[in-house]
Order: C-alpha cells, then structure tokens, then sequence
C-alpha cells in the first residue's frame, strides 16, 4: 500500500530525475529495435549485415543492398531503402553515385513496419518483373516516434 509519505518520496526521486537521461534510453531502445528489425528483414531476404545500414536518427531510415536486379534495369543494382514516414521502397543504384532511383513502395496496406515476409514477396515479385507496390510513396507516418517505437517492439525479443 502507498502510503502518503511514499508518494512523497517517490516525487522527490522524480523531481531529481535526469530527462536528458530518459530520453537517451528511450532513443537506445529504439536504435536496438530498429538494427533488430533490419537485421529480420536482411534474413528474410538472404542478406548479410555487411549489407544494411539502420539510422535511428530523426527521420530514422535503413538501407539494405540487395543481391540481382530487376527486369527494367539490368545493369543496375537493387537496393531495399526504408524511412519513418513512407515505409518501404526498392530503388536501383545510379553509376554515377547520385540518389537512388526508387522503383516501387510497398503497399500501405502492410503499414510502415511490414513482416519481413511481406518484404520478401515483394522483392521476389520486383525480380520477376511483377509489381505488387505503388509508384507514390504513402504518408505512414505515425503520431510520434513512440507509436513507431511500439510497431518495431513486435519485431524485438531481448535475448
């Protein structure tokens, strides 16, 4: 029972409280949720990790490099990009090292944070010529980095 005096002590804990603290961990939980996700979808796909990159930055991103190409640019190699406010999209490199020429989005259907599986259908799809996604990219984003935080929490088990 929580008596009067431990309420009282209980406030002058948090009145001490580093925020800057808080908010630190909360951003480590989600980078390590994030890499943690990634790291599925570059499974799924038959990915090394050499080949991902995850930025928990705001806006947080990925980038996944992808072995073989698809029908419409054969000299080109596939990429799998990700960002916090339109989900998932396959992009072809340029030769020149200018910004990805994106492709398809995946479906907004399967929300900001698909199943790896998801993921995988569809660069199957990408390779064989078929497009299951959209030439528009989607507004997915949530209402803050919290409501994402809790989408990748279903991809994350603490080992």
């Amino acid at each position: 029972m929580l008596t009067e005096a431990r309420v009282e002590s209980r406030r002058d804990e948090m009145s001490t409280l580093n925020w800057s603290d808080v908010d630190w961990f909360v951003e480590d939980v989600f980078a390590r949720r994030l890499r943690h996700y990634v790291s599925e979808v570059a499974r799924a796909l038959g990915v090394g990790p050499e080949s991902t990159m995850a930025d928990p930055a705001t806006p947080a991103s990925a980038y996944l490099a992808l072995d073989g190409r698809v029908p419409g640019f054969p000299d080109r190699d596939l990429a799998l990009l990700w960002d916090e406010r339109h989900g998932w999209s396959a992009a072809v490199e340029t030769h020149s090292g200018e910004d990805l020429v994106i492709v398809s989005y995946v479906d907004p259907m399967h929300g900001l944070v698909p199943s790896p599986r998801v993921l995988a259908r569809f660069v199957a799809a990408l390779r064989a010529g078929e497009h299951l996604g959209r030439a528009d990219p989607s507004d997915l984003c949530g209402p803050d980095r919290r409501h994402l935080n809790n989408l990748l929490a279903a991809h994350y088990h603490e080992s």
